[in-house]
């Protein structure tokens, strides 16, 4: 009876416990954090009536007889499984979605919790609510050495939240881009040609070989064709005017070691072909290059001449600008290329200077001696090219036009009145010229002629007697030059010509000894007259009138000189050029002389810089009026090098152009193309006489015209000075306009981003990108609403074939420049901004960066990290458990990261109230880290974890719970009635 008794007090006791479990469960069902319980039962004692018994030959085995004592409990376990997770609005909140407890501290004391219910404090710690426990973390600062990283400390601290504190502006440090550049887009000007990532392969003969070109900067290096590693160059020998393309021819070869091969190129069809030279073997390659040239064409019109010219841009990549090339033909009828280099603005507009002063935005020396202007065309993204060429200054000459055209109305002689128009003619042939046109009678007319005659004793111009015939009637004319008097007729009709030839010539004196001595002078000298004769189109003829007997009849001479086309006649031009003695590599440069017999000086320079000379004179003219010339001594070339004796070794062919030395070893023998720098006028006086003609430029606006006699050292005396004369000019004569070459702004990207300075001003940067060729683009970055100055804010970037941005040159095609900006302009901080188009500042992957493939423009600026000042307002609780502190200035950033502890045995640790647990020798040591690390779970901020307690479980364990006190407890009455029952048997 005893036995029952007590398994019935056990049961009691022990299913009062479990009551106090569900109950605890049930009290913390809406406990954020709480870990509910769970109570397992075992049997406790057993009394043994008799053991077992095994079994025999003659009988079974028996089993042992066992009363049970009652029951204990064994367990009551924390079940660490995940609650639900409750949004409540509140930031300071946080909820753990996996594995993982908050780090809390108490004191010196860790504990851990996974109640996320926490506030600020008075001093903005994050504590638990209601336990005052500071939430644990590690701080999180920028790192000092790469501002764009930042760095987790090791060490657990609190957590501070200091809302309300001031950050401090950022100066813009970096700016990533991302995106895409249109590769089907063309270059952005005419590029000329574009070569950059080209190759194909030539099949010739059977072998394959490799092909690539290059453009040159000459015109006899026009474009380079390099096949199987040989070289062939072309030359541009002219414009195709009908497709706007060069004209080119090779003198090289591609041999393949069996055949040779011309090279070719058709203008028309823009086919570059190798040909076969053996006639048996017609073999032929060919390259369509209509993809790969890209030049702009336009025409400079001199009277009845057209001369056609292609205009290219070439990129210079140290600071951007342009060089201009213009090919074409020069004013000595050579192909040339013309270049000057236009600086650029900021945002890619041409910064060439209104009014710019000459040598600035002019180029010289074109066909027909034009000039070429560069000025801006409206808007700045194009140029506008106009020509121009020197011309006789017609303000400056209007006293010196000789016979003035006039008209004189109703003029009466005899019977009739007439209108007379004067004219002038040649001086020997009608050089006063009068027609006679009676106004009632159209046939009644007549033309009256009067040549120049000479200068009289006061060097007045004089004219030779005439006569006309007028309505049947003969008139002989008088002139006298002292009164100006023109006397028709005896009287029948006199005129003051003197505002018509004597005030409208000009006044030179022209010396003893000199050209012109003794042709339109006396030979000790005297005075000529000049005028300016207009030809049209602002061209004119200067005409000098002389006599070598003034006042007597004879010596009555004159010369004229075509005064147009100055630079086409410049004498000797000091162009420097090489050539090359045996093996050693000389500069020679012409400069001009003071005298016939030191015309020419030739100035030869070794590559030590130790110079030579020697000088030439003129020695007459060839049949065909070509000036020639010889050394008037020897010449040593400097350096020890060979020497050329003037006599037989020195030697000139006006044919060609060319001085040869030969001192007659064929090592030392070397010629040079002086007629190239050497060009005068030929011209000849009305008695025969020739003399060359050149101009000096005198300034800006004018040129000095100097005559020179070919003959005159060998005459007798030496005639070796010259006659000079002042031609007034003025510079853009025969304006017109050539062609505006504009900015192809569909193949230019452009993109802005906010930037700051130390001061947290902001700015908008503009990056533009321009497409130069294949794979090659021009980045600029400019501030466009500021005048701050920038500095190495543009350069070059270079796209694989697979359409990434190249690394592999940092110098030339950097994917990550740096740009300087001047921001202490405005009081702030220069600052250097790395601008990166590759994405290796942000770690990323270069197909995250800028790249080229054949698909729209999309390329813009996604991330940059400055800022202006800001005061936390707000802070926000990332997934991986870091706090983010949210500024004013739009700003977020990290200042923690909340610690998660994990252990190897959650339910070994110990419930120490508050919801929080200790560690204890059964948990394990804690591992600490951070959330979404190691194991750890996801922090979810504005939430909290709800109790993980099962109401509907927790009612099932109470009513079985309760079913097993109430059993238990039958079992103590039914024994005490046993025990009862067992009493009354002795009564």
């Amino acid at each position: 009876m005893l036995r029952s008794l007590m398994s019935g007090v056990s049961g009691v006791k022990g299913h009062q416990v479990s009551l106090d479990v569900v109950g605890n469960n049930i009290a913390n069902v809406n406990t954020a954090g709480y870990k509910r319980s769970t109570i397992t039962f075992q049997d406790l004692l057993y009394q043994n009536a008799s053991n077992t018994m095994a079994p025999g030959e003659q009988r079974g085995g028996v089993n042992a007889k066992q009363v049970g004592l009652g029951m204990q409990v064994s367990a009551i376990e924390v079940l660490h499984t995940q609650g639900t997770t409750q949004f409540t609005g509140n930031r300071t909140d946080f909820a753990i979605e996996g594995d993982g407890y908050f780090v809390v501290k108490d004191g010196d004391s860790r504990l851990y919790t996974r109640a996320g219910n926490f506030v600020l404090d008075a001093k903005s710690d994050l504590v638990q609510a209601g336990t005052g426990y500071r939430l644990q973390g590690y701080q999180i600062v920028r790192d000092p050495i790469d501002p764009l990283q930042f760095n987790q400390g090791s060490t657990l601290t609190d957590i501070n939240i200091p809302t309300g504190q001031k950050m401090e502006a950022r100066a813009t440090t970096v700016v990533g881009y991302r995106c895409n550049l249109d590769s089907r887009a063309g270059t952005y000007l005419p590029m000329g040609l574009t070569a950059n990532n080209f190759s194909t392969v030539a099949t010739l003969n059977g072998q394959r070989y490799d092909v690539t070109m290059q453009e040159g900067t000459t015109a006899d290096s026009f474009m380079t064709l390099t096949v199987g590693g040989q070289n062939l160059v072309l030359k541009l020998t002219g414009v195709d005017a009908a497709t706007g393309r060069p004209t080119l021819v090779s003198d090289d070869f591609f041999d393949d070691g069996v055949v040779l091969y011309t090279v070719e190129f058709d203008p028309a069809t823009c086919i570059l072909s190798l040909k076969s030279i053996d006639p048996s073997n017609p073999e032929e390659w060919s390259l369509n290059l209509e993809d790969h040239m890209d030049y702009q064409q336009f025409t400079i019109v001199d009277g009845a001449d057209r001369y056609p010219y292609l205009a290219e841009f070439t990129d210079v990549a140290a600071d951007g600008s342009r060089t201009l090339r213009l090919w074409g033909e020069n004013y000595l009828g050579e192909m040339a290329a013309f270049e000057y280099t236009i600086q650029m603005n900021n945002d890619g507009t041409f910064d060439i200077p209104a009014g710019a002063i000459d040598n600035v935005t002019r180029l010289g020396g074109f066909a027909g001696g034009a000039y070429v202007t560069i000025g801006n065309a409206p808007g700045g993204r194009g140029i506008e090219l106009t020509s121009t060429v020197e011309i006789v200054d017609s303000s400056a000459i209007a006293d010196r036009v000789g016979i003035k055209p006039t008209i004189l109305r109703n003029v009466g002689i005899g019977t009739k009145f007439y209108d007379v128009t004067i004219t002038e003619g040649d001086p020997d042939s009608g050089y006063l010229n009068m027609r006679f046109v009676d106004r009632n009678d159209p046939n009644n007319t007549g033309t009256l002629q009067m040549n120049y005659d000479g200068l009289d004793g006061s060097n007045r111009i004089t004219l030779a007697n005439g006569s006309v015939t007028l309505n049947g009637v003969l008139y002989n004319a008088i002139y006298d030059p002292v009164t100006g008097q023109l006397n028709l007729g005896g009287g029948a009709w006199t005129y003051d010509l003197r505002s018509l030839i004597e005030n409208t010539f000009g006044t030179e004196v022209v010396g003893g000894g000199s050209p012109l001595a003794n042709i339109l002078t006396p030979a000790a000298g005297g005075t000529v007259r000049t005028e300016f004769d207009s030809l049209g189109a602002g061209d004119y003829r200067f005409t000098i009138l002389g006599d070598t007997t003034p006042g007597v009849a004879g010596g009555v001479n004159f010369l004229e000189v075509q005064t147009y086309n100055f630079r086409k006649y410049m004498g000797v031009v000091p162009a420097t050029t090489q050539v090359t003695v045996n093996g050693v590599q000389y500069s020679v440069t012409p400069q001009e002389g003071t005298a016939a017999n030191n015309f020419m000086t030739l100035e030869f320079t070794d590559p030590g810089g130790t110079t030579s000379s020697v000088t030439f004179t003129m020695a007459g003219l060839d049949a065909q009026g070509r000036l020639q010339m010889t050394a008037t001594g020897n010449l040593n070339l400097p350096g020890g090098g060979p020497v050329y004796n003037a006599a037989g070794q020195i030697t000139y062919d006006p044919a060609t152009g060319q001085l040869t030395f030969n001192n007659g070893t064929p090592a030392h023998t070397f010629t040079y193309d002086v007629g190239r720098y050497v060009n005068f006028q030929t011209v000849t006086a009305s008695n025969g006489d020739q003399f060359v003609v050149d101009f000096d430029e005198s300034g800006s606006g004018a040129f000095t015209m100097k005559i020179w006699d070919p003959n005159g050292p060998s005459a007798a005396p030496p005639i070796n000075t010259t006659n000079t004369f002042n031609i007034p000019v003025v510079r853009d004569g025969n304006m017109q306009p050539l062609s505006t070459i504009n900015q192809r702004i569909a193949n230019v990207h452009n993109t802005k981003i906010d930037v700051f300075d130390s001061l947290g001003n902001n700015y908008a940067l503009e990056v533009s990108w321009e497409k130069q060729d294949n794979g090659i683009w021009r980045w600029r970055a400019w501030l466009p609403d500021s005048n701050i100055t920038l500095s190495n804010n543009t350069g070059l970037i270079r796209f694989t074939p697979d359409g990434k941005i190249d690394t592999s040159d940092t110098g030339l095609y950097n994917p990550t420049p740096t740009i300087n900006v001047q921001f202490d302009e405005v009081g702030a901080m220069p600052s250097e901004i790395k601008l990166d188009f590759s994405g290796q500042s942000f770690q990323k992957e270069l197909l995250d960066g800028v790249t080229q493939y054949g698909s729209e423009f999309t390329t813009k600026g996604y991330y940059q990290d400055g800022y202006t000042m800001g005061v936390m307002t707000d802070f926000a609780m990332a997934q991986d458990g870091t706090i983010n502190g949210i500024y004013s200035n739009g700003q977020n950033i990290p200042m923690y990261r909340v610690a998660l502890a994990l252990f190897n045995n959650p339910a070994g640790l110990v419930k120490v109230g508050n919801t929080a647990f200790r560690d204890s020798n059964n948990s394990g040591i804690p591992q600490i880290g951070s959330p979404l690390e190691g194991g750890a779970g996801a922090v979810v901020g504005s939430s909290l974890e709800m109790s993980n307690v099962d109401l509907t479980e927790e009612f099932t364990k109470l009513i079985t719970s309760q079913r097993g006190f109430q059993a238990n407890a039958r079992m103590i009455t039914t024994s005490d009635q046993v025990l009862e029952e067992l009493i009354n048997i002795k009564r």
